[in-house]
């Protein structure tokens, strides 16, 4: 094999110098093969030089007699217009350096005289001896071409001497090549045959091989006959061996074809790949593990039954999934370190990463030193480093540092691992996170040195803490013998074992309530005491309740004092009912009174006015000025005296009027009112600036009645200056809505504004300003009775400001 391959490089490397000297041979021949091919371009292009030069300067007796309007005259002058295009075209084509210095006399003698023979008759200037000179130029000119036709013909040989022996080389090569092919066939064959004689003999060797091996092989044709079974893959085939050779593969396995083995030899074939695949057969009822190694002539399959692997390895896998499961859940919940026999660190977990503060990188290879807080004395260490190394478990609670100084407490488990000698390998601490349990049990010693400095000084009173299932951790107080019970009773033990049945039934609901983080209050009387106790959540720092309360307090005497307060209050109640129903039906009396006395007052009133109207009309023109006068003040008093029952009566059944309330647009409302206002007295040019007004939920009649003599009061008393101005808004309070009228009016001092809001009191007098006295009151006694009040703020020729809340 190693001989054959030193020959085929050997060859390889032949053929390779063969195909470069070809290559190179090739290249020179084309080279030179284009050199001579624009060589004879140029000695072609010399020599119609020479032929046009010869007939530009012909001595033809005919051109001189030709007008030059004659053909032949016209042939002279293309004939020198070829020459300068011939003369440009091998300049182009030239390449060798004397053609081109040739070519450069040329180009210039021959622009000389091309200008010439362009403007006159040659033959007629040579034989008028006008052209001695420029027949000389001529002859130097075919002396020129000469020398180009010349040195051109030469390259062409040299070329064409240059293509023979390039052609010479060419032959050689080939017929080296054809003589080296043919050796290498011979020698070739010669291999062949005898690498054919030793495969026949190696595929005896490998059925015997094959044979041997537990894995079953078989291999397949194109057409996907059986060439090949090892005794191996008998067992799973039924039949002799020579009856299954060439019998297709899926005649001898129906269902094999579309099984994922069928699809893995498919595979195979298409891609020229080897493929595997692991797979449960039905036919056979088996797990089979297959290699498949595709050839020019079929398939080879190595193929074994691993049921029983297959078996054991799903134990395993399930072994592992379970060890698996445990450590992640040892890891979610615990803090894990494991750590080699002198205590380096190896392996450390999130939680240990997240409650220590250093990362993975700054724990590995450390020892636990890096999170010593300098708390445990040295002999507590050494006692752990004993019991780990004589290989027994440790458990203890540690206090520990974290990388930002902060302490942790971590209840502890340190288990070791035993080699075979039974000495420790490596350890595994298993760590879980007491601190805020510590920390609470610190608060709670803090507490009960607080609550029985507390319980102490209370008389009648007694302070218990109980854990989260209602354990006592502290009692305190002298009230405990009196409810019957002793300490040494209840300390330690659970509400539910220590109380009686009847009594732990009653407080286990609020117990259960403080748990949830509420409040709870429960009185009852214990041996004759009435007791109040208090179950009051203790949360930590996270807000989560983690102990409880009660504190229980003898209040008889307050409770005693409570029942005579209630005989007290029992008494007054009685006699408040009385008086209310006394007030209640004065009330109604002064109502009934108020009603019928304005009720009753009409009707002389209406006479009062009706005769004094008639006196005018019919005695009118009898009675003297001072009569008219008195007959007016008469009728206007009566007026004033009619409006003063009307204000009165509408104050009388403003109290009596049930409200009618439902959502209002106060804005519609205002603008109403200010047309009719408006409407009332023509003469007043009022300037109105109006605010945003909300939405109120009132009663429309009598708010209109707020609104229309908090207006109404605003133009009366803006009336006697020259620009009026009044303002109306509103805002918003915690649970109200505020409103406002102001005027830039006369005001009121401020000295009298308690009166504002009194039935019949005045601040201004009625010959300066009309009015009755009631309006005020009554707007005060709807907004009360809407649940809001009023107020009124002013100054003396600045103007007042009216300010009333609805609720909201």
């Amino acid at each position: 094999m190693h001989k054959n391959l030193i020959v085929s490089i050997a060859a390889s490397l032949l053929l390779i110098l063969i195909l470069l000297f070809y290559y190179s041979a090739n290249k020179t021949l084309s080279t030179q093969t284009s050199m001579a091919i624009r060589h004879q371009a140029v000695f072609n292009g010399f020599q119609r030089l020479d032929q046009l030069m010869h007939n530009a300067a012909v001595t033809h007796p005919d051109l001189t007699r030709s007008p030059k309007t004659s053909p032949f005259f016209k042939l002279f002058i293309t004939d020198s217009i070829e020459i300068a295009r011939q003369l440009q075209q091998l300049r182009e084509t030239a390449i060798d350096t004397q053609n081109l210095q040739t070519l450069a006399q040329l180009h210039s003698l021959i622009g000389q005289e091309v200008q010439w023979l362009l403007n006159s008759n040659v033959p007629d200037s040579i034989l008028h001896h006008h052209g001695g000179q420029h027949l000389a130029a001529l002859l130097q000119i075919d002396s020129l071409i000469s020398k180009g036709t010349s040195r051109t013909a030469f390259l062409i040989g040299y070329r064409q001497q240059q293509i023979a022996r390039e052609m010479t080389k060419v032959r050689s090569l080939i017929i080296g090549f054809v003589i080296l092919s043919c050796a290498l066939l011979i020698y070739t064959t010669a291999v062949s045959l005898k690498q054919h004689s030793k495969r026949k003999n190696k595929e005896q060797e490998l059925t015997i091989v094959l044979n041997t091996i537990s894995d079953g092989v078989m291999s397949v044709d194109t057409q996907w006959r059986y060439t090949f079974l090892n005794d191996a893959a008998m067992a799973n085939h039924v039949g002799a061996k020579a009856s299954i050779i060439g019998q297709p593969i899926w005649t001898v396995h129906p269902g094999l074809e579309e099984s994922a083995f069928g699809q893995k030899y498919k595979e195979a074939i298409s891609t020229g790949q080897m493929q595997e695949v692991e797979a449960f057969f039905a036919p056979l009822n088996s797990w089979f593990a297959a290699r498949i190694y595709p050839s020019a002539e079929g398939l080879t399959v190595y193929y074994q039954d691993v049921t029983e692997k297959r078996k054991d390895a799903d134990t395993m896998s399930r072994m592992l999934k379970e060890i698996k499961d445990y450590r992640f859940a040892l890891d979610e919940a615990s803090i894990v370190a494991i750590t080699d026999q002198k205590g380096v660190i190896s392996h450390a977990n999130e939680n240990f990463c997240r409650i220590s503060g250093y990362t993975l990188e700054e724990l590995i290879g450390k020892d636990h030193r890096i999170i010593n807080s300098g708390y445990h004395t040295k002999e507590f260490i050494r006692n752990l480093w004993v019991t780990i190394a004589n290989g027994k478990i440790w458990k203890g609670e540690m206090r520990n540092r974290a990388k930002d100084g902060t302490i942790y407490w971590v209840d502890t488990t340190i288990v070791p691992f035993l080699n075979e000698q039974g000495k420790p390998y490596q350890y595994i601490a298993i760590r879980a996170d007491i601190t805020q349990r510590k920390e609470a049990q610190e608060r709670l010693l803090i507490s009960e040195r607080t609550y029985k400095t507390i319980a102490s000084s209370i008389p009648g009173s007694v302070i218990c803490l109980l854990d989260r299932d209602f354990r006592y951790m502290l009692i305190e107080g002298d009230m405990l013998e009196k409810l019957g019970y002793a300490k040494s009773d209840l300390l330690g033990k659970r509400a539910g074992e220590a109380l009686p049945p009847d009594v732990f039934k009653e407080v286990e609901p609020q117990l259960n309530a403080v748990l949830e983080g509420r409040v709870m209050t429960r009185e009852v009387i214990m041996n004759g005491f009435d007791i109040v106790s208090r179950y009051i959540p203790l949360k930590d720092a996270n807000g989560e309740v983690d102990a409880i309360m009660t504190v229980a307090m003898d209040v008889t005497k307050l409770k005693q004092a409570q029942r005579d307060i209630g005989e007290l209050n029992t008494n007054l109640e009685r006699t408040i009912a009385l008086r209310t129903e006394e007030l209640r039906k004065s009330n109604e009396e002064l109502e009934s009174f108020s009603y019928s006395v304005s009720h009753d007052l009409r009707a002389p009133l209406r006479g009062i006015i009706g005769f004094s109207a008639v006196l005018k009309e019919e005695y009118g023109g009898q009675l003297d000025e001072e009569a008219d006068r008195i007959i007016q003040i008469i009728q206007q008093s009566a007026g004033k005296m009619g409006q003063l029952i009307d204000d009165l009566l509408a104050f009388s059944r403003t109290g009596k009027q049930a409200l009618q309330k439902s959502m209002l647009n106060t804005t519609a409302l205002v603008e109403e009112v200010i047309q009719e206002c408006s409407r009332q007295d023509l003469r007043q040019i009022v300037r109105w600036e109006i605010g945003e007004l909300p939405k109120v939920n009132a009663d429309l009649n009598t708010l209109r009645q707020v609104w229309s003599n908090l207006l109404s009061n605003a133009i009366k008393y803006s009336s006697t200056i020259e620009s009026p101005c009044i303002q109306i808004g509103a805002s918003r309070q915690a649970n109200s809505w505020e409103f406002f009228v102001k005027d830039n009016g006369v005001g009121f001092d401020q000295k009298y504004k308690h009166k504002l809001f009194r039935v019949f009191q005045r601040l201004h007098d009625a010959d300066e300003f009309e009015g009755t006295g009631v309006g005020l009151a009554l707007v005060d006694r709807i907004i009360t009775k809407h649940g809001g009040s009023i107020r009124g703020e002013g100054k003396p020729g600045e103007g007042a400001c009216f300010t009333f809340s609805l609720p909201a």
